[in-house]
């Protein structure tokens, strides 16, 4: 469960803080399930990620990536992909990260390994 980074737009602070966003779809994998990342002064813990389809997001998951509309969401991601905007390439293979606010705090100079004990495994020293 290491610390990862995730950049976000500062547009996506408050719905963030909100609780309002709680998914960001990529081009890439930037984790897995259990990993964690700092954005706007809070941490957040991964809870699911998986392969999918721009379109099949856009259509399904609009309001966890903090949008009121699946147009919406498409200006956002046309103005961050001005390369491949959305209708050149709907069907395009992208990581739909699902998050939620971490439970326990995460410090900066050591791994999560170190801060959680796990069932049956000694603390890492």
């Amino acid at each position: 469960m290491p610390e990862i980074k995730i950049p976000f737009q500062s547009e996506f602070k408050e719905p963030m803080l909100s609780g309002n966003k709680t998914a960001t779809t990529r081009t890439r994998r930037f984790g897995y399930p259990g990993d964690w990342f700092r954005a706007f002064g809070r941490v957040f813990i991964l809870t699911e990620v998986y392969p999918s389809f721009l379109d099949v997001v856009i259509t399904a998951h609009y309001s966890e990536e903090g949008f009121n509309s699946p147009d919406e969401f498409i200006e956002l991601w046309d103005r961050m992909h001005p390369r491949v905007i959305y209708l050149q390439r709907p069907g395009r293979s992208v990581y739909f990260h699902r998050f939620s606010f971490a439970r326990k705090a995460y410090p900066s100079a050591r791994t999560v390994e170190q801060t959680i004990p796990l069932a049956g495994v000694a603390k890492l020293k």
